[in-house]
């Protein structure tokens, strides 16, 4: 059985960003155990994209779930570890979940 995932939408930004907060935070209240986020549809990478990430990862974290990202692109991974915060992440190609 395919677990659920959440997707991402084509475009984030600071207008966007409470919305998409609370929607992540609805879908891992509703997942138990490990839930997924995929970022496949994402077109591009910047700090309120990786501020999403983190925010749902530390949630995750207060609710005792694992979190994976999963089809992050080039550009965003860069984005990630320049920021560092790669390390707490959990990225993972969409490849070795199907």
């Amino acid at each position: 059985m395919r677990k659920t995932r959440f997707l991402l939408p084509t475009h984030v930004d600071l207008d966007s960003f409470t919305e998409l907060y609370e929607m992540g935070t609805n879908y891992l209240d509703n997942t138990k155990g490990s839930a997924a986020i995929d970022l496949s549809d994402l077109r591009s990478a910047n700090s309120a994209v990786v501020a999403l990430l983190v925010g749902w990862w530390r949630y995750a974290k207060t609710c005792d779930q694992k979190l994976v990202y999963i089809g992050v692109r080039e550009d965003l991974a860069k984005l990630i570890e320049v920021l560092g915060v790669k390390e707490i992440l959990c990225i993972t190609d969409i490849e070795k979940l199907l």
